[in-house]
Protein backbone atom coordinates (compact mmCIF):
# COMPACT_ATOMS: atom_id res chain seq x y z
CA UNK A 1 0.00 0.00 0.00
CA UNK A 2 1.13 3.16 -1.36
CA UNK A 3 0.20 6.31 1.31
CA UNK A 4 -0.01 9.59 0.07
CA UNK A 5 -0.73 12.33 2.87
CA UNK A 6 -1.82 16.23 2.76
CA UNK A 7 -1.55 16.27 -0.79
CA UNK A 8 -2.71 19.58 -2.23
CA UNK A 9 -5.00 19.87 -4.90
CA UNK A 10 -3.90 19.40 -8.01
CA UNK A 11 -0.79 17.71 -7.39
CA UNK A 12 -0.80 14.76 -6.90
CA UNK A 13 1.38 13.19 -9.76
CA UNK A 14 3.74 15.03 -8.47
CA UNK A 15 3.88 13.21 -5.31
CA UNK A 16 6.00 10.41 -6.98
CA UNK A 17 8.07 10.05 -10.47
CA UNK A 18 6.10 8.97 -13.60
CA UNK A 19 8.02 5.70 -13.55
CA UNK A 20 7.36 5.13 -9.51
CA UNK A 21 3.14 5.86 -10.47
CA UNK A 22 3.39 3.19 -12.72
CA UNK A 23 4.37 0.54 -10.53
CA UNK A 24 1.74 1.50 -8.06
CA UNK A 25 -1.36 -1.30 -7.63
CA UNK A 26 -2.35 0.21 -4.23
CA UNK A 27 -2.51 4.00 -2.72
CA UNK A 28 -4.25 5.55 0.18
CA UNK A 29 -4.78 9.35 -0.13
CA UNK A 30 -5.17 12.33 2.57
CA UNK A 31 -5.34 15.83 2.03
CA UNK A 32 -7.24 18.13 -0.61
CA UNK A 33 -7.80 16.94 -4.43
CA UNK A 34 -9.48 18.09 -7.25
CA UNK A 35 -10.13 17.61 -11.06
CA UNK A 36 -6.96 17.05 -12.58
CA UNK A 37 -6.25 14.56 -9.41
CA UNK A 38 -9.33 12.70 -10.40
CA UNK A 39 -8.64 11.87 -14.06
CA UNK A 40 -4.92 11.27 -13.06
CA UNK A 41 -6.32 8.18 -10.66
CA UNK A 42 -8.21 7.53 -13.51
CA UNK A 43 -5.49 6.50 -16.02
CA UNK A 44 -3.51 4.70 -13.50
CA UNK A 45 -6.22 2.60 -13.01
CA UNK A 46 -6.56 1.50 -16.81
CA UNK A 47 -3.03 0.12 -16.07
CA UNK A 48 -2.12 -1.55 -12.56
CA UNK A 49 -3.78 1.03 -9.84
CA UNK A 50 -6.74 -2.12 -8.33
CA UNK A 51 -7.26 -0.22 -5.20
CA UNK A 52 -7.69 3.21 -4.04
CA UNK A 53 -8.40 4.69 -1.13
CA UNK A 54 -9.67 8.58 -0.88
CA UNK A 55 -11.65 8.01 2.57
CA UNK A 56 -9.31 10.70 4.45
CA UNK A 57 -9.83 13.35 1.34
CA UNK A 58 -11.48 16.81 0.65
CA UNK A 59 -12.39 19.39 -2.41
CA UNK A 60 -13.59 15.58 -4.41
CA UNK A 61 -16.93 16.59 -5.99
CA UNK A 62 -17.60 14.23 -8.69
CA UNK A 63 -19.53 16.30 -11.13
CA UNK A 64 -20.71 16.00 -14.57
CA UNK A 65 -17.11 16.79 -15.67
CA UNK A 66 -16.10 13.50 -13.58
CA UNK A 67 -18.23 11.04 -16.02
CA UNK A 68 -16.46 8.29 -17.75
CA UNK A 69 -13.55 8.51 -15.59
CA UNK A 70 -12.62 5.29 -14.63
CA UNK A 71 -14.87 4.03 -17.47
CA UNK A 72 -13.48 0.79 -18.80
CA UNK A 73 -10.56 0.66 -16.05
CA UNK A 74 -9.17 -2.60 -16.75
CA UNK A 75 -7.49 -2.77 -12.99
CA UNK A 76 -9.59 -1.00 -10.23
CA UNK A 77 -10.58 -3.78 -7.78
CA UNK A 78 -11.64 -1.67 -4.76
CA UNK A 79 -12.46 1.58 -4.62
CA UNK A 80 -12.58 4.15 -0.86
CA UNK A 81 -15.08 7.65 -1.61
CA UNK A 82 -14.81 10.13 0.55
CA UNK A 83 -17.78 12.03 2.56
CA UNK A 84 -19.04 15.12 0.58
CA UNK A 85 -19.56 13.39 -2.37
CA UNK A 86 -23.57 13.73 -3.20
CA UNK A 87 -23.13 12.29 -6.77
CA UNK A 88 -21.29 9.31 -9.01
CA UNK A 89 -22.36 10.67 -12.33
CA UNK A 90 -23.51 8.51 -15.54
CA UNK A 91 -21.05 5.73 -16.91
CA UNK A 92 -19.09 6.64 -14.33
CA UNK A 93 -17.68 3.28 -13.45
CA UNK A 94 -19.40 1.59 -16.68
CA UNK A 95 -17.07 -1.58 -17.93
CA UNK A 96 -14.96 -1.21 -14.58
CA UNK A 97 -15.50 -5.24 -14.97
CA UNK A 98 -12.67 -6.00 -12.05
CA UNK A 99 -14.30 -3.63 -9.59
CA UNK A 100 -15.98 -5.94 -6.45
CA UNK A 101 -15.72 -3.88 -3.72
CA UNK A 102 -16.90 -0.02 -3.02
CA UNK A 103 -17.70 2.05 -0.28
CA UNK A 104 -19.84 5.12 -0.92
CA UNK A 105 -20.24 7.87 1.49
CA UNK A 106 -23.23 8.81 3.55
CA UNK A 107 -23.59 11.87 2.00
CA UNK A 108 -24.25 10.47 -1.66
CA UNK A 109 -27.71 11.03 -2.58
CA UNK A 110 -27.33 10.11 -6.17
CA UNK A 111 -26.24 7.33 -8.56
CA UNK A 112 -26.94 8.46 -12.63
CA UNK A 113 -27.59 6.13 -15.34
CA UNK A 114 -25.14 3.58 -16.31
CA UNK A 115 -22.86 4.07 -13.45
CA UNK A 116 -21.69 0.79 -12.68
CA UNK A 117 -23.20 -1.04 -15.63
CA UNK A 118 -21.20 -4.24 -16.14
CA UNK A 119 -18.97 -3.85 -13.00
CA UNK A 120 -17.75 -6.86 -11.51
CA UNK A 121 -19.21 -5.69 -8.00
CA UNK A 122 -20.21 -8.49 -5.59
CA UNK A 123 -22.47 -6.85 -2.85
CA UNK A 124 -23.32 -3.14 -2.52
CA UNK A 125 -24.71 -1.35 0.37
CA UNK A 126 -26.62 2.50 -0.48
CA UNK A 127 -26.09 4.80 2.17
CA UNK A 128 -29.36 6.18 4.11
CA UNK A 129 -29.45 9.74 2.04
CA UNK A 130 -29.89 8.32 -1.61
CA UNK A 131 -33.13 9.08 -3.00
CA UNK A 132 -32.36 7.95 -6.57
CA UNK A 133 -30.16 6.13 -9.18
CA UNK A 134 -30.78 6.19 -12.73
CA UNK A 135 -31.34 3.75 -15.88
CA UNK A 136 -29.16 0.58 -16.02
CA UNK A 137 -27.34 1.80 -13.37
CA UNK A 138 -25.93 -1.47 -12.00
CA UNK A 139 -27.41 -3.55 -14.90
CA UNK A 140 -25.64 -6.57 -15.83
CA UNK A 141 -23.23 -6.59 -12.87
CA UNK A 142 -23.27 -10.54 -13.35
CA UNK A 143 -21.23 -11.30 -10.04
CA UNK A 144 -23.97 -9.57 -7.64
CA UNK A 145 -25.26 -11.35 -5.05
CA UNK A 146 -26.41 -8.75 -2.20
CA UNK A 147 -27.74 -5.46 -2.43
CA UNK A 148 -28.85 -3.56 0.57
CA UNK A 149 -31.13 -0.38 -0.32
CA UNK A 150 -31.90 2.11 1.72
CA UNK A 151 -35.01 2.82 3.10
CA UNK A 152 -35.47 6.94 1.80
CA UNK A 153 -34.86 5.35 -1.37
CA UNK A 154 -37.89 6.87 -3.64
CA UNK A 155 -37.36 6.20 -7.16
CA UNK A 156 -35.17 3.36 -9.63
CA UNK A 157 -34.38 4.10 -13.29
CA UNK A 158 -35.75 1.57 -15.61
CA UNK A 159 -33.71 -1.87 -16.04
CA UNK A 160 -31.81 -0.52 -13.01
CA UNK A 161 -30.72 -4.57 -11.83
CA UNK A 162 -31.07 -5.81 -15.27
CA UNK A 163 -29.14 -9.23 -16.19
CA UNK A 164 -27.66 -9.33 -12.99
CA UNK A 165 -28.25 -13.62 -12.58
CA UNK A 166 -26.25 -14.19 -9.64
CA UNK A 167 -28.70 -10.97 -7.72
CA UNK A 168 -30.23 -14.05 -5.36
CA UNK A 169 -32.80 -11.27 -3.06
CA UNK A 170 -34.12 -7.73 -2.44
CA UNK A 171 -36.12 -5.36 -0.46
CA UNK A 172 -37.59 -2.83 -2.24
CA UNK A 173 -38.43 -0.07 0.32
CA UNK A 174 -41.61 1.70 1.06
CA UNK A 175 -40.53 4.96 -0.76
CA UNK A 176 -40.75 3.30 -3.90
CA UNK A 177 -44.38 3.79 -5.62
CA UNK A 178 -43.54 2.96 -9.07
CA UNK A 179 -41.18 -0.33 -9.63
CA UNK A 180 -39.99 0.79 -13.86
CA UNK A 181 -40.05 -1.37 -16.71
CA UNK A 182 -37.51 -4.53 -16.53
CA UNK A 183 -36.22 -3.12 -13.08
CA UNK A 184 -34.94 -6.98 -12.59
CA UNK A 185 -35.22 -8.71 -16.19
CA UNK A 186 -33.30 -11.41 -16.04
CA UNK A 187 -31.74 -12.17 -12.57
CA UNK A 188 -32.58 -16.33 -13.20
CA UNK A 189 -31.59 -16.24 -9.93
CA UNK A 190 -33.76 -14.29 -7.77
CA UNK A 191 -35.27 -16.13 -5.35
CA UNK A 192 -36.98 -13.91 -2.75
CA UNK A 193 -38.41 -10.01 -3.46
CA UNK A 194 -40.20 -8.05 -0.80
CA UNK A 195 -42.54 -5.06 -1.81
CA UNK A 196 -44.25 -2.49 1.05
CA UNK A 197 -47.57 -1.77 1.12
CA UNK A 198 -47.53 1.71 -0.94
CA UNK A 199 -46.15 0.76 -4.03
CA UNK A 200 -48.79 1.64 -7.17
CA UNK A 201 -47.38 0.18 -10.00
CA UNK A 202 -45.12 -2.55 -11.69
CA UNK A 203 -44.27 -1.68 -15.26
CA UNK A 204 -43.35 -3.63 -17.94
CA UNK A 205 -40.71 -6.99 -17.90
CA UNK A 206 -40.35 -5.62 -14.26
CA UNK A 207 -39.52 -9.58 -13.41
CA UNK A 208 -39.58 -10.90 -16.94
CA UNK A 209 -37.62 -14.20 -17.24
CA UNK A 210 -36.75 -14.12 -13.76
CA UNK A 211 -36.54 -17.71 -13.91
CA UNK A 212 -35.54 -18.82 -9.90
CA UNK A 213 -38.01 -17.01 -8.20
CA UNK A 214 -40.63 -19.19 -6.97
CA UNK A 215 -43.52 -16.67 -4.99
CA UNK A 216 -44.43 -12.87 -4.45
CA UNK A 217 -47.19 -11.01 -2.56
CA UNK A 218 -48.04 -8.01 -4.27
CA UNK A 219 -49.12 -5.02 -2.21
CA UNK A 220 -52.83 -4.21 -1.68
CA UNK A 221 -51.62 -0.87 -2.91
CA UNK A 222 -50.57 -1.53 -6.64
CA UNK A 223 -53.23 -0.59 -8.87
CA UNK A 224 -51.29 -1.38 -12.16
CA UNK A 225 -49.28 -4.14 -13.48
CA UNK A 226 -48.37 -4.13 -17.11
CA UNK A 227 -47.63 -6.44 -19.78
CA UNK A 228 -44.83 -8.81 -19.60
CA UNK A 229 -44.42 -8.19 -15.45
CA UNK A 230 -43.74 -11.98 -14.93
CA UNK A 231 -43.20 -12.96 -18.26
CA UNK A 232 -41.21 -16.20 -18.34
CA UNK A 233 -40.78 -16.59 -14.89
CA UNK A 234 -41.55 -20.24 -15.02
CA UNK A 235 -40.72 -21.59 -11.04
CA UNK A 236 -43.38 -19.39 -9.94
CA UNK A 237 -45.93 -21.22 -8.25
CA UNK A 238 -48.06 -18.73 -6.50
CA UNK A 239 -49.00 -15.48 -6.60
CA UNK A 240 -51.98 -12.75 -5.64
CA UNK A 241 -53.52 -10.09 -7.74
CA UNK A 242 -54.86 -7.57 -5.41
CA UNK A 243 -58.37 -6.02 -5.97
CA UNK A 244 -57.95 -2.61 -7.52
CA UNK A 245 -56.22 -4.09 -10.55
CA UNK A 246 -58.18 -3.36 -13.87
CA UNK A 247 -56.98 -5.72 -16.55
CA UNK A 248 -54.08 -8.30 -16.71
CA UNK A 249 -52.20 -7.01 -19.48
CA UNK A 250 -50.26 -8.24 -22.47
CA UNK A 251 -48.53 -11.52 -21.64
CA UNK A 252 -48.17 -10.32 -17.85
CA UNK A 253 -47.48 -14.21 -17.22
CA UNK A 254 -47.13 -15.93 -20.28
CA UNK A 255 -44.65 -19.13 -20.03
CA UNK A 256 -45.15 -19.21 -16.18
CA UNK A 257 -44.77 -22.79 -16.18
CA UNK A 258 -45.27 -24.00 -12.51
CA UNK A 259 -48.36 -21.62 -11.91
CA UNK A 260 -51.16 -23.54 -10.86
CA UNK A 261 -53.71 -21.28 -9.81
CA UNK A 262 -55.03 -17.91 -10.47
CA UNK A 263 -57.62 -15.51 -8.77
CA UNK A 264 -58.51 -12.84 -10.96
CA UNK A 265 -59.68 -9.69 -8.54
CA UNK A 266 -63.39 -8.92 -8.91
CA UNK A 267 -61.95 -5.26 -10.18
CA UNK A 268 -60.35 -7.01 -13.64
CA UNK A 269 -62.34 -6.19 -16.95
CA UNK A 270 -60.08 -7.28 -19.08
CA UNK A 271 -57.65 -10.24 -19.60
CA UNK A 272 -55.81 -8.96 -22.36
CA UNK A 273 -53.58 -10.71 -25.42
CA UNK A 274 -52.23 -13.84 -24.25
CA UNK A 275 -52.01 -12.84 -20.69
CA UNK A 276 -51.18 -16.87 -19.51
CA UNK A 277 -50.02 -18.13 -22.65
CA UNK A 278 -47.98 -21.23 -21.96
CA UNK A 279 -48.95 -21.89 -18.53
CA UNK A 280 -48.85 -25.07 -19.30
CA UNK A 281 -49.91 -26.33 -14.99
CA UNK A 282 -52.57 -23.70 -14.59
CA UNK A 283 -55.67 -25.68 -13.35
CA UNK A 284 -58.13 -23.46 -11.65
CA UNK A 285 -58.67 -20.60 -12.36
CA UNK A 286 -61.32 -18.30 -10.51
CA UNK A 287 -63.16 -15.56 -11.92
CA UNK A 288 -65.48 -13.76 -9.54
CA UNK A 289 -68.94 -12.05 -10.77
CA UNK A 290 -68.92 -8.46 -10.85
CA UNK A 291 -68.55 -5.77 -8.03
CA UNK A 292 -71.54 -3.89 -7.39
CA UNK A 293 -71.19 -0.28 -6.29
CA UNK A 294 -73.68 2.65 -5.61
CA UNK A 295 -73.59 5.36 -6.86
CA UNK A 296 -76.87 8.60 -6.97
CA UNK A 297 -78.79 6.96 -9.36
CA UNK A 298 -78.61 3.11 -7.29
CA UNK A 299 -76.91 0.25 -7.37
CA UNK A 300 -74.72 -0.63 -10.88
CA UNK A 301 -72.35 -3.26 -11.71
CA UNK A 302 -69.22 -1.26 -11.80
CA UNK A 303 -66.82 -4.08 -12.14
CA UNK A 304 -66.17 -7.58 -13.90
CA UNK A 305 -64.53 -9.30 -16.44
CA UNK A 306 -66.20 -7.97 -19.88
CA UNK A 307 -63.56 -9.07 -22.42
CA UNK A 308 -60.88 -11.87 -22.75
CA UNK A 309 -58.39 -11.08 -25.45
CA UNK A 310 -56.97 -13.42 -28.28
CA UNK A 311 -54.69 -16.33 -26.67
CA UNK A 312 -55.05 -15.05 -23.66
CA UNK A 313 -54.72 -19.38 -21.88
CA UNK A 314 -53.22 -20.90 -25.08
CA UNK A 315 -51.39 -23.49 -24.46
CA UNK A 316 -52.68 -24.09 -20.90
CA UNK A 317 -52.21 -27.67 -21.22
CA UNK A 318 -53.72 -28.71 -18.17
CA UNK A 319 -56.99 -26.70 -17.71
CA UNK A 320 -59.91 -28.73 -17.45
CA UNK A 321 -62.75 -26.20 -16.63
CA UNK A 322 -63.22 -22.87 -16.47
CA UNK A 323 -66.45 -20.55 -15.94
CA UNK A 324 -66.36 -17.24 -17.52
CA UNK A 325 -69.04 -14.61 -15.04
CA UNK A 326 -72.19 -13.06 -16.04
CA UNK A 327 -70.05 -9.78 -17.43
CA UNK A 328 -67.85 -11.28 -20.01
CA UNK A 329 -69.12 -10.00 -23.91
CA UNK A 330 -66.32 -10.31 -25.88
CA UNK A 331 -63.75 -13.16 -26.55
CA UNK A 332 -60.91 -12.83 -28.68
CA UNK A 333 -59.69 -15.53 -31.22
CA UNK A 334 -58.01 -18.74 -29.94
CA UNK A 335 -58.22 -18.05 -26.37
CA UNK A 336 -58.31 -21.77 -25.71
CA UNK A 337 -56.33 -22.99 -28.59
CA UNK A 338 -53.88 -25.92 -27.40
CA UNK A 339 -55.71 -26.25 -24.29
CA UNK A 340 -55.51 -30.57 -24.72
CA UNK A 341 -57.52 -30.79 -21.61
CA UNK A 342 -60.22 -28.39 -21.50
CA UNK A 343 -63.66 -30.07 -21.15
CA UNK A 344 -65.63 -28.23 -20.07
CA UNK A 345 -66.74 -24.08 -20.19
CA UNK A 346 -69.46 -22.76 -18.17
CA UNK A 347 -70.48 -19.54 -18.87
CA UNK A 348 -72.61 -17.55 -17.05
CA UNK A 349 -73.37 -14.95 -19.59
CA UNK A 350 -77.22 -14.63 -20.62
CA UNK A 351 -76.33 -12.74 -23.68
CA UNK A 352 -73.69 -14.88 -26.06
CA UNK A 353 -70.33 -12.66 -25.75
CA UNK A 354 -68.98 -11.94 -29.18
CA UNK A 355 -66.46 -14.53 -30.21
CA UNK A 356 -65.04 -15.32 -33.62
CA UNK A 357 -65.23 -19.01 -35.14
CA UNK A 358 -61.44 -19.63 -33.95
CA UNK A 359 -62.10 -18.44 -30.58
CA UNK A 360 -62.47 -22.39 -29.08
CA UNK A 361 -60.16 -23.96 -31.88
CA UNK A 362 -58.28 -26.81 -31.17
CA UNK A 363 -60.03 -27.05 -27.53
CA UNK A 364 -61.22 -30.73 -28.62
CA UNK A 365 -63.98 -32.78 -27.28
CA UNK A 366 -65.61 -29.34 -25.32
CA UNK A 367 -68.78 -29.79 -23.23
CA UNK A 368 -70.58 -25.53 -23.48
CA UNK A 369 -72.18 -25.04 -20.38
CA UNK A 370 -74.86 -22.25 -20.77
CA UNK A 371 -77.78 -20.31 -19.29
CA UNK A 372 -80.74 -22.59 -20.19
CA UNK A 373 -83.41 -19.71 -20.65
CA UNK A 374 -80.80 -18.60 -23.58
CA UNK A 375 -79.78 -21.63 -24.80
CA UNK A 376 -81.65 -21.48 -28.61
CA UNK A 377 -79.32 -17.63 -29.16
CA UNK A 378 -76.53 -19.65 -28.37
CA UNK A 379 -77.06 -21.53 -30.76
CA UNK A 380 -77.42 -19.04 -33.22
CA UNK A 381 -74.73 -16.65 -32.08
CA UNK A 382 -71.61 -16.25 -34.12
CA UNK A 383 -68.61 -18.42 -33.16
CA UNK A 384 -70.77 -20.13 -29.81
CA UNK A 385 -72.85 -21.84 -32.88
CA UNK A 386 -69.69 -23.98 -34.25
CA UNK A 387 -68.55 -25.65 -30.92
CA UNK A 388 -71.97 -26.39 -29.48
CA UNK A 389 -72.63 -27.84 -33.12
CA UNK A 390 -69.53 -30.45 -32.71
CA UNK A 391 -70.40 -31.18 -29.31
CA UNK A 392 -70.13 -34.77 -29.23
CA UNK A 393 -72.91 -36.56 -26.64
CA UNK A 394 -74.13 -40.06 -27.02
CA UNK A 395 -77.48 -39.25 -25.75
CA UNK A 396 -80.63 -38.88 -27.63
CA UNK A 397 -82.32 -35.17 -27.66
CA UNK A 398 -79.68 -34.28 -25.20
CA UNK A 399 -81.89 -35.03 -22.13
CA UNK A 400 -79.52 -32.70 -20.20
CA UNK A 401 -80.58 -29.69 -22.06
CA UNK A 402 -83.92 -30.22 -23.96
CA UNK A 403 -86.45 -28.48 -22.41
CA UNK A 404 -89.82 -29.35 -22.36
CA UNK A 405 -91.68 -25.78 -21.58
CA UNK A 406 -94.25 -25.15 -19.10
CA UNK A 407 -94.98 -29.20 -18.61
CA UNK A 408 -97.11 -28.35 -16.16
CA UNK A 409 -99.49 -26.46 -18.10
CA UNK A 410 -99.53 -28.61 -20.89
CA UNK A 411 -100.53 -32.43 -22.15
CA UNK A 412 -97.82 -33.92 -23.80
CA UNK A 413 -97.10 -37.40 -25.40
CA UNK A 414 -93.75 -38.04 -26.28
CA UNK A 415 -93.53 -41.63 -28.20
CA UNK A 416 -90.62 -41.93 -30.16
CA UNK A 417 -87.31 -39.43 -30.27
CA UNK A 418 -85.07 -42.28 -30.98
CA UNK A 419 -82.31 -43.09 -33.64
CA UNK A 420 -80.52 -46.61 -33.77
CA UNK A 421 -77.29 -45.31 -36.09
CA UNK A 422 -77.23 -41.80 -36.52
CA UNK A 423 -74.44 -39.39 -34.78
CA UNK A 424 -76.87 -36.60 -33.92
CA UNK A 425 -80.49 -35.88 -33.58
CA UNK A 426 -83.11 -33.47 -33.09
CA UNK A 427 -80.73 -31.05 -32.27
CA UNK A 428 -78.43 -32.82 -29.33
CA UNK A 429 -76.28 -30.10 -29.03
CA UNK A 430 -78.97 -27.90 -28.09
CA UNK A 431 -82.33 -29.19 -27.62
CA UNK A 432 -85.56 -28.90 -29.06
CA UNK A 433 -88.03 -26.71 -27.49
CA UNK A 434 -91.83 -27.50 -27.15
CA UNK A 435 -93.68 -24.51 -25.40
CA UNK A 436 -97.26 -23.89 -24.29
CA UNK A 437 -99.34 -26.69 -26.14
CA UNK A 438 -100.38 -30.06 -26.30
CA UNK A 439 -98.43 -32.72 -27.98
CA UNK A 440 -98.16 -36.08 -29.65
CA UNK A 441 -95.16 -36.85 -30.98
CA UNK A 442 -95.45 -40.22 -32.63
CA UNK A 443 -91.93 -40.31 -34.29
CA UNK A 444 -88.72 -38.32 -34.57
CA UNK A 445 -86.55 -40.92 -35.91
CA UNK A 446 -83.86 -41.64 -37.93
CA UNK A 447 -81.92 -44.44 -38.86
CA UNK A 448 -78.67 -43.97 -40.99
CA UNK A 449 -78.93 -40.31 -41.73
CA UNK A 450 -76.32 -37.89 -40.38
CA UNK A 451 -78.30 -34.86 -39.19
CA UNK A 452 -82.24 -35.20 -38.37
CA UNK A 453 -84.57 -31.97 -38.03
CA UNK A 454 -82.08 -28.88 -37.73
CA UNK A 455 -79.32 -30.31 -35.04
CA UNK A 456 -77.56 -27.10 -35.81
CA UNK A 457 -80.61 -24.85 -33.92
CA UNK A 458 -83.54 -27.27 -33.00
CA UNK A 459 -86.77 -27.45 -33.66
CA UNK A 460 -89.16 -24.81 -32.44
CA UNK A 461 -93.17 -26.30 -31.74
CA UNK A 462 -94.96 -23.80 -29.96
CA UNK A 463 -98.21 -21.62 -28.75
CA UNK A 464 -99.92 -24.49 -30.63
CA UNK A 465 -102.01 -27.88 -30.69
CA UNK A 466 -99.46 -30.16 -32.31
CA UNK A 467 -99.11 -33.75 -33.81
CA UNK A 468 -96.31 -35.33 -35.35
CA UNK A 469 -97.00 -38.69 -36.67
CA UNK A 470 -93.94 -38.64 -38.62
CA UNK A 471 -90.88 -36.23 -39.63
CA UNK A 472 -88.93 -39.19 -40.68
CA UNK A 473 -85.73 -39.85 -43.43
CA UNK A 474 -83.90 -42.82 -44.00
CA UNK A 475 -81.78 -44.48 -46.86
CA UNK A 476 -78.58 -42.59 -46.22
CA UNK A 477 -80.03 -38.78 -46.47
CA UNK A 478 -77.82 -36.79 -45.01
CA UNK A 479 -80.01 -33.42 -44.30
CA UNK A 480 -83.70 -32.98 -43.86
CA UNK A 481 -86.46 -30.53 -42.80
CA UNK A 482 -83.49 -27.76 -42.63
CA UNK A 483 -80.84 -28.48 -40.79
CA UNK A 484 -79.57 -25.20 -40.94
CA UNK A 485 -82.49 -23.36 -39.99
CA UNK A 486 -84.56 -25.31 -38.11
CA UNK A 487 -88.57 -26.23 -38.49
CA UNK A 488 -90.86 -23.80 -36.82
CA UNK A 489 -94.61 -24.50 -36.59
CA UNK A 490 -96.06 -21.87 -33.99
CA UNK A 491 -99.48 -20.11 -33.06
CA UNK A 492 -101.36 -22.81 -34.86
CA UNK A 493 -103.01 -26.18 -34.85
CA UNK A 494 -101.09 -28.05 -36.91
CA UNK A 495 -101.09 -32.16 -38.13
CA UNK A 496 -98.10 -33.22 -40.04
CA UNK A 497 -99.02 -36.97 -41.19
CA UNK A 498 -95.83 -37.77 -42.93
CA UNK A 499 -92.48 -35.62 -43.85
CA UNK A 500 -90.84 -38.59 -45.51
CA UNK A 501 -87.82 -38.70 -47.90
CA UNK A 502 -86.33 -41.50 -49.86
CA UNK A 503 -82.86 -41.42 -51.70
CA UNK A 504 -82.89 -37.32 -51.99
CA UNK A 505 -80.56 -35.14 -50.70
CA UNK A 506 -82.03 -32.37 -49.24
CA UNK A 507 -85.45 -31.43 -48.58
CA UNK A 508 -88.67 -29.19 -47.61
CA UNK A 509 -85.79 -25.68 -47.49
CA UNK A 510 -83.24 -27.47 -46.09
CA UNK A 511 -81.33 -23.79 -46.14
CA UNK A 512 -84.60 -21.45 -45.00
CA UNK A 513 -86.98 -24.10 -42.91
CA UNK A 514 -90.66 -24.40 -43.18
CA UNK A 515 -92.35 -22.34 -41.37
CA UNK A 516 -96.71 -22.96 -40.96
CA UNK A 517 -97.96 -19.83 -38.66
CA UNK A 518 -101.22 -18.23 -37.89
CA UNK A 519 -102.72 -21.12 -39.62
CA UNK A 520 -104.89 -24.47 -39.20
CA UNK A 521 -102.47 -26.97 -40.92
CA UNK A 522 -102.68 -30.35 -42.16
CA UNK A 523 -99.87 -31.74 -44.25
CA UNK A 524 -100.20 -35.31 -45.37
CA UNK A 525 -97.52 -35.98 -47.39
CA UNK A 526 -94.24 -33.76 -48.59
CA UNK A 527 -92.91 -36.97 -50.09
CA UNK A 528 -90.66 -37.39 -52.73
CA UNK A 529 -88.66 -40.75 -54.21
CA UNK A 530 -84.96 -39.16 -55.64
CA UNK A 531 -85.58 -35.80 -56.57
CA UNK A 532 -82.72 -33.74 -55.36
CA UNK A 533 -84.58 -30.54 -53.57
CA UNK A 534 -88.25 -30.18 -52.78
CA UNK A 535 -90.77 -27.36 -51.24
CA UNK A 536 -88.33 -24.24 -52.25
CA UNK A 537 -85.10 -25.60 -50.59
CA UNK A 538 -83.73 -21.91 -50.83
CA UNK A 539 -86.28 -20.15 -49.49
CA UNK A 540 -88.55 -22.36 -47.61
CA UNK A 541 -92.28 -23.41 -47.46
CA UNK A 542 -94.05 -21.23 -45.77
CA UNK A 543 -97.83 -21.15 -44.90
Amino acid sequence: MTNINNIKAGSLSEAMSAEQWKEVTSVQISGNINFSDWQFLGTLAQNKLAYIDLGNTEGLRMTADLNHIFYGSKALKKLVLPEGVTLIDEKCFEDCNQLEDIKLPDSLNNIGGYAFLRCGLKQIVMPNKLRRFGPRAFADCSNLEKVILPEQLEELGYCAFEECTSLLEIEIPKGVKVLPEETFMNCVNLKKVVLHEGLEEIKEGAFEYCTGLESISIPSTVKRISKRAFKGCSSLSSITIPEGITEIDIKTFEDCRSLKEISIPQTVTTIKKEAFRGCKCLRNITMPEGQKSKISTGFITRFGIRSIDDEAFRDCNDLKEITLPSTIANLGSYVFRDCSSLQIIHCKAVQPPFCLPKTFHWADNLEVIVPAQNKEAYKKAYGWCEVMSERVDEDEVNPSVTDLQNTMLAKAKINNLGSEIDSEEVNPSNGASFGDSCYKISNLDANTDCDEVNPSTGATFGGSSIKINNLYADSNDCDEVNPSGGASFSQSNSKINHLDVDDDNEDVNPSGGASFSNADNNIRNLNLDGDDDEVNPSGGASF
